[in-house]
């Protein structure tokens, strides 16, 4: 969670320091080094999280099939940076496309070193990496954004973020790779990373077009609008439940053999997951026009209704990635990759219409595809974990009944004359009653919930405590 807070603190004060217009061009070449960064993974890193019975071939053999990848593609990006530029027509995206290039191979040589950490469930590990990368990439952002350097600050952030990323797995995983490579290991990982591949490409398809049109459609600053409010909900979706969501995948897959322990888990994630997104993202939508101008200022008001419809997007986000998780732990990878490919083709089809109407046209287009894929995900899930649909239903229905009375509240306080205040004041009111209502309604309609969220509390509590008063062992001298 540090690592997600810590970006959303750098993402706050680069919006401050860098017009929107930058952010706008740095869009197009995120989602070609995004694409990259797909194909140099391959589906290898979920591959060696699933699979039960893992050689050090199969991890050699991945490592170096992600470094020659990824000196392919950095290659193929800096040839092919003019091309792209021209027909964006945008001078300046070349050289920025030929620098953030060099991430994709930078991010290639710590590929198969974070999954063997998610595999052993090193998720202390994987935080710090998160939070050094994040820290050190923000500050180098930050001053060169303080320098007026504009987007060669985020184009900065990222290279930075990717070197600390690599020596930090590096320095905490054992493994390092021998110079050999086994074509019948490389076919072992393959078939099954092959469906998570095709999953992440069209993932980034479906998610990311907008990114990768907008600029050449719309705009730059328009673009830019649309790139922060995006990255501002993925980001609150990791820091909600980042932590839980990276240990689906191990945890599932230990459970793959015990239907009725996977069964428990994953319910138990999304009773969880469902209690602390929906109330979030409900009052993210309806604070939001309080909220943008507090974090990033008055030039990006336009963005505002962007964040309240992506919402909802954050909001299925969260939901398919555990659902997802199960149905690949269960060996089931093609199947999420069929629901992502509807959805996808449903988003790039309401793209090309709705696109001439502006960027809030867009952002109800991916909110809606987003919420007709996610009952698909339950449906396939359902179908090899067989659940309790009127058990489901509670789960999710009971915090929907708690929103729609927090979001009632929150909306009749905003008419309100107390809040007719100044802006920090009328969010941090807005801010606590939403709690509040939230808070009551869930201890009414709730209860065991409550009671959950009080007991993890506690046991974190304890641990902590149980930490701090350990004594550290003596050194042991050689």
């Amino acid at each position: 969670m540090g690592g997600q807070l810590t970006q959303f603190v750098v993402l706050t004060i680069l919006a401050w320091l860098i017009a929107p217009e930058a952010f706008g061009l740095l869009a197009p070449a995120m989602v070609f080094v995004g694409i990259g960064q797909v194909f140099v993974e391959g589906g290898f890193n979920k591959a060696i999280i699933q699979r039960k019975d893992l050689e050090d071939l199969h991890l050699s053999t991945a490592f170096w099939t992600s470094v020659c990848v990824g000196i392919l593609l950095t290659a193929t990006i800096a040839a092919l940076a003019t091309p792209i530029a021209r027909l964006y027509n945008m001078p300046e995206l070349a050289p920025i496309l030929r620098w953030l290039g060099l991430a994709i191979f930078i991010g290639s040589l710590g590929m198969t070193q974070m999954g063997i950490l998610q595999r052993q469930m090193r998720f202390k590990s994987l935080a710090v990496r998160n939070l050094c990368a994040q820290l050190v990439g923000g500050t180098v952002a930050v001053i060169f954004a303080s320098l007026g350097k504009g987007v060669w600050s985020l184009v900065a952030l990222q290279l930075t973020a990717r070197s600390v990323e690599v020596v930090i797995v590096w320095t905490a995983s054992d493994f390092r790779p021998s110079f050999n490579f086994s074509k019948k290991h490389f076919h072992d990982l393959f078939s099954f990373g092959a469906n998570v591949l095709g999953i992440n490409l069209l993932y980034m398809a479906s998610l990311r077009t907008p990114d990768l049109l907008i600029p050449m459609l719309l705009g730059k600053q328009a673009a830019g609008y649309y790139f922060l409010a995006f990255r501002l909900v993925s980001v609150f979706s990791q820091v909600l439940v980042g932590a839980l969501s990276s240990t689906a995948l191990p945890t599932f897959s230990k459970l793959q053999h015990e239907p009725e322990r996977l069964r428990r888990a994953y319910l138990m994630a999304i009773r969880i997951s469902s209690a602390v997104a929906l109330p979030f993202f409900a009052g993210l939508a309806v604070a939001a026009p309080l909220f943008i101008p507090v974090l990033w200022g008055p030039k990006w008001e336009p963005a505002i209704a962007v964040v309240q419809i992506l919402s909802l997007l954050g909001i299925s986000q969260v939901l398919t990635r555990f659902t997802d998780a199960a149905v690949m732990a269960l060996g089931k990878p093609s199947w999420p990759l069929k629901i992502v490919l509807v959805g996808t083709v449903f988003n790039i089809i309401s793209f090309l219409i709705v696109y001439k109407y502006g960027i809030y046209a867009i952002a109800i287009a991916m909110a809606c595809s987003s919420l007709v894929a996610m009952p698909l995900s339950f449906w396939a899930l359902n179908r090899i974990l067989p659940l309790n649909k009127v058990h489901l239903a509670m789960l999710l229905g009971r915090p929907l009944v708690c929103v729609g009375i927090m979001a009632g509240v929150l909306i009749f306080a905003k008419q309100t004359p107390l809040l007719e205040m100044n802006r920090y004041v009328n969010l941090a009111m807005i801010s606590i009653i939403g709690v509040v209502a939230y808070g009551l309604s869930l201890l009414v309609i709730d209860r065991p919930i409550v009671n959950e969220f009080w007991s993890m509390g506690t046991m974190l509590l304890k641990k902590t405590r149980h930490d701090k008063s350990s004594p550290t062992p003596p050194a042991v001298s050689q």
